[in-house]
């Protein structure tokens, strides 16, 4: 009878953050609780290469772990990227099945998380969603943008008692900790349903180096290692070993998130976290004489609800929704310039209504803008310009749905 203790640990991470080295660091720093008894043979979960600094030569030196896999199962059902992967493997009093997941960038979007949704449903149960961070990063949003929050929509809400965060390849997080926080942070105020906790729970350091150190010591690589170096890295193994352990214990303690149907159900939560709060349609409605500015007024108002900042949006993409010219004085040389906001797609003017339409994460936007009123508008005239919205009519009658309140 099988008395170890099953565990699904789903790994999230960007590209170079070293999902298979931290496979094979846990692994070994689980199963040799010293550098020493580490580098007589090291564990092979995932064959991989590894780079390392030589001390002596100030060179970059290239290591390499097995040619095989000890592990008992691949498991690849994923038919859109083949690097969503299940690798079991068992150790001490645990069967852990480590599900590694492709590198996540900009062109992660919901068909990679509905292909990963499929993918972890046949598991059932979720012990763990370790999220996977480089020290000193500069920003992490990309991860929480493009996988984490539409992943979240898809699980119970309990989820976010289930995500942790680990720090690779170092002893501590560096600057990469304010980041998080600061994300973290946005998150909460943009997503309140949405708390993902940073304390010392969560958070857990895993310093790859003594794993590295102990491939390059054992064979076939042999590297000679000078007694600092033992030491040194000696210290930094129990260092991790400790991690690795408190990372197992705690993940133990967590309710199981139970994934069983995710890819043929959506939650009721599936929305608040796609668009933050339930997402508000409303409806605005332009009149105004000549020159007053209806188009200036409805570029200006979807980039100033999109940007909180000026250094925001102009690190960002202004948004255009209509062609615009802009007369604007130089504060230097006291001339005018003609700036033009040009839309993807060109917008021609008209004495019909035309509505236009804008999305943010909390609203719904259509903004109908109406032909300059004058004076020589007249009840005949009001007649005309009623034909004429009559031939908007698909338009309007879509866009006429005012939400007070």
């Amino acid at each position: 009878m099988n008395s170890k203790l099953n565990l699904n640990i789903l790994l999230l991470g960007e590209s170079g953050v070293g999902k298979t080295t931290f496979i094979n660091a846990l692994a070994n720093y689980l199963s040799y609780k010293n550098f020493y008894d580490g580098t007589e043979q090291p564990i092979c979960v995932l064959p991989e290469s590894l780079n390392l600094f030589d001390h002596d030569t100030y060179e970059v030196e290239n290591v390499k772990l097995g040619s095989t896999s000890i592990q008992d199962t691949i498991e690849s059902k994923n038919k859109l990227d083949q690097a969503l992967k299940c690798h079991n493997f068992s150790i001490n009093d645990f069967e852990l099945n480590m599900i590694n997941t492709p590198d996540i960038d900009d062109d992660w979007d919901e068909k990679n998380v509905k292909s990963l949704l499929e993918f972890i449903s046949d598991y059932q149960e979720i012990n763990a969603i370790c999220v996977l961070i480089k020290p000193n990063n500069t920003q992490v949003d990309l991860i929480f943008k493009n996988c984490l929050l539409q992943l979240l929509s898809h699980l119970n809400k309990s989820a976010v008692d289930n995500i942790l965060f680990l720090f690779t390849n170092a002893d501590t997080p560096g600057n990469s900790a304010t980041i998080l926080i600061s994300e973290l942070s946005r998150v909460r105020v943009n997503t309140p349903d949405i708390d993902i906790k940073h304390n010392k729970q969560t958070i857990y350091c895993v310093n790859y180096e003594p794993f590295t150190y102990a491939v390059a010591a054992a064979s076939p690589n042999n590297m000679e290692l000078t007694k600092d170096v033992k030491v040194d890295q000696a210290i930094k193994w129990k260092r991790s070993y400790a991690e690795c352990k408190r990372l197992l214990d705690y993940i133990t303690t967590l309710s199981k998130l139970i994934v069983e149907g995710t890819k043929k159900q959506e939650t009721p939560q599936n929305d608040q976290i796609k668009h933050g709060d339930k997402q508000k349609d409303i409806t605005l409605l332009l009149l105004g004489e000549s020159g007053v500015g209806k188009s200036t007024f409805i570029n200006a108002f979807v980039n100033y609800i999109n940007y909180e900042t000026m250094d925001e949006a102009r690190d960002g993409q202004l948004k255009c929704l209509l062609n615009e010219k802009f007369s604007l004085m130089d504060p230097d040389t006291y001339e005018l310039k003609t700036i033009v906001l040009q839309a993807t797609n060109s917008n021609k003017t008209s004495n019909s209504p035309k509505c236009y339409k804008y999305s943010t994460d909390k609203v719904k936007l259509d903004i109908i803008d109406t032909p300059d009123i004058d004076e020589t508008d007249d009840v005949d005239k009001s007649h005309t310009n009623m034909r004429n919205k009559s031939g908007a009519k698909r338009v309007v009658n879509r866009c006429i749905k005012v939400t007070m309140g």
